[in-house]
């Protein structure tokens, strides 16, 4: 069986990802909670624990990503475009 690359489009366009959304979710709760162990509120130092191990997290998910999607994508008109600009 001989499987073909067919595109709608003749541009490199990524695909939707998660990851923006739960990296800012992430930071947000380690901003909040980093306010709240500074003013020492009660269960800040946890959450604030538990903010920074979900920004790693999805950050090294969200760049997992990126690495995999730049490893093997080859669509002729994103080179034509990348020779095009250059002097």
């Amino acid at each position: 069986m001989i499987k073909k690359n067919i595109q709608a489009h003749p541009f490199h366009l990524v695909e939707p990802s998660p990851w923006p959304l739960t990296s800012s979710l992430a930071l947000l709760t380690t901003t909040l909670s980093g306010v709240m162990y500074f003013n020492n509120y009660a269960n800040g130092g946890l959450l604030l624990t538990l903010g920074l191990i979900s920004t790693i997290f999805s950050m090294s998910l969200w760049f997992r990503d990126i690495i995999i999607e730049g490893k093997g994508i080859y669509v002729p008109s994103l080179n034509l475009t990348i020779c095009w600009k250059l002097p």
